[in-house]
């Protein structure tokens, strides 16, 4: 998950380098330009994301793809080049998610949290919690998923 978010990209060649206010074609060797992004600082909390909906030109439409997602997440491999003391610990634990279910136009979002006292997962659903059938193996699947919450553990 965070190897594709983070990962090494070439770009357009319509970039423009900040550095010698060129574009990369305009370099004496035509060369392509690549960006990749680092953590330097890690929150308490970290908030995830996950694109959901398309929206095309002439439609749109919910994506249903399943996504795979760690319930524990270590950044340290993202955070080599940072001095911050925030990166000095890096390892995040699953403690909610929101989800939705539905399609683009309709739909409804439910939350799954741990508590963290007995450590077990319940589902929040308008004015109900019930205990949840999640469970705390290695790595979790789902299609519903919307945002990811993982707290830095200690």
């Amino acid at each position: 998950m965070m190897e594709q978010f983070l990962r090494e990209e070439p770009l357009t060649d319509d970039y423009f380098c900040s550095s010698c206010k060129r574009k990369p074609c305009d370099h004496s060797e035509p060369r392509q330009s690549r960006r990749k992004l680092s953590l330097f600082r890690l929150p308490r909390v970290l908030v995830l994301q996950l694109k959901r909906f398309s929206y095309g030109k002439w439609r749109k439409e919910k994506i249903n793809t399943r996504v795979s997602f760690p319930d524990q997440l270590d950044l340290s491999a993202f955070t080599t080049e940072s001095k911050d003391q925030s990166v000095i610990n890096s390892r995040y634990t699953l403690v909610g998610m929101v989800n939705h279910s539905g399609g683009i136009d309709f739909g409804h979002y439910t939350a799954e949290c741990r508590n963290p006292t007995n450590q077990k997962w319940y589902t929040f659903n308008d004015s109900h919690v019930t205990a949840s059938g999640y469970d705390q193996s290695q790595q979790h699947e789902s299609s519903a998923p919307y945002l990811l919450f993982y707290y830095k553990s200690n």
